[in-house]
């Protein structure tokens, strides 16, 4: 898992070179004025998904975690509370379905990040994500795009 502002987001490139492609996509595109739908940037190596939504308190988010691709969150309005841990210490509450590449799970929070406007997450198989509960600011509507990378 990775956060920081969408203006350092350079300084994670060497990491893979399937996130690098996604990372010059990200400074050389205005990847945060993306119609709200799904956006093929290389096929299904590389894509984005772009909506918006309402925060919830936290007992009525969800974890999820993906299996064929890193999650690239990027908050373009808004601000949320994202509750990530390892998939190791979670408990599968939905099978993963390879279509939708997604398992839900139940378990401890290790990490809470407060993230709004103008900031990236990086999602890995392992860290199982939370997303979309109501920050320290208390309910808020967040617009996000999410680019979807291939392992």
């Amino acid at each position: 898992m990775i956060i920081d502002k969408i203006k350092n987001i350079n300084e994670y490139k060497g990491i893979s070179e399937k996130l690098d492609r996604a990372i010059e996509y990200i400074s050389s595109n205005d990847a945060l004025s993306l119609d709200d739908g799904k956006h093929e940037i290389i096929g299904n190596d590389l894509f984005a998904a772009v909506a918006g939504y309402e925060t919830v308190v936290e007992n009525e988010g969800k974890y999820e975690a993906h299996r064929k691709y890193i999650d690239i969150q990027m908050i373009s309005e808004g601000y949320e509370r994202i509750i990530v841990s390892n998939i190791d210490s979670m408990n599968i509450t939905h099978a993963y379905d390879p279509d939708r590449d997604v398992c839900f799970l139940e378990g401890p929070a290790e990490t809470i990040l407060e993230a709004g406007k103008g900031m990236f997450c990086i999602f890995f198989p392992w860290d199982a994500h939370k997303p979309g509960v109501d920050s320290s600011r208390g309910r808020s509507k967040v617009r996000k795009v999410v680019l979807k990378v291939h392992v």
